[in-house]
């Protein structure tokens, strides 16, 4: 009596039996197997999410300004990648987006030095604008113009060279610095997330 072949579950029956269709399923099913694993080994990355030193930067078009307060609130609200946990990144964590490192300080006679030093180590996108920028972002940075110049991007940490609590600190990539100014004013927001 001949058996039935069989391999984890695959039964080849009937006229299958001694052809190349029991062999192509059995193929089939390893590659699937195979497949599956590969996606659970490998972690996924979605393409608007940037992973630097374990944490998560949210890598979007930048186009709306915000408020300090209504930033945070963005951040906190935000859900991306199958995540609600996301905040504004302190100002450390904005410069680790800078392609070289970036001066950190403002409007003193040695960024204006440090800038003539630099200003070539920028990458332009393919709008024309220029950013001393990681290249994963380079296409998602906002426009600029000559009512806004330059860009902004708000970090939770607030200026503590002041004796009042409404300055926080924002970088400015299209320049290569950090700068302080009134929670008042607009900036953009980029938002991270830990692993």
């Amino acid at each position: 009596s001949s058996q039935t072949p069989e391999y984890k579950g695959i039964t080849a029956s009937g006229h299958e039996s001694g052809d190349f269709v029991f062999v192509k399923k059995v193929i089939k099913q390893l590659a699937q197997q195979v497949q599956n694993v590969e996606q659970v080994v490998k972690p996924v990355t979605p393409k608007d999410v940037v992973v630097i030193d374990g944490l998560w930067y949210q890598n979007q078009p930048f186009t709306k300004e915000y408020k300090w307060e209504d930033a945070k609130n963005y951040c906190n609200n935000l859900n991306l990648a199958g995540h609600d946990n996301w905040r504004l990144p302190t100002r450390d964590e904005l410069m680790k987006l800078g392609n070289i490192e970036l001066y950190q300080s403002y409007n003193d006679d040695n960024l204006v030095k440090w800038m003539d030093n630099n200003m070539d180590k920028r990458i332009t996108n393919s709008k024309g604008y220029s950013y001393f920028i990681k290249k994963e972002f380079i296409e998602n940075m906002p426009f600029l113009n000559k009512k806004r110049p330059y860009d902004g991007f708000w970090s939770i940490t607030e200026d503590n060279d002041f004796d009042f609590d409404f300055v926080a600190r924002y970088v400015i990539f299209s320049l290569g610095n950090d700068e302080s100014t009134t929670k008042s004013s607009k900036n953009y927001t980029l938002c991270v997330r830990g692993e």
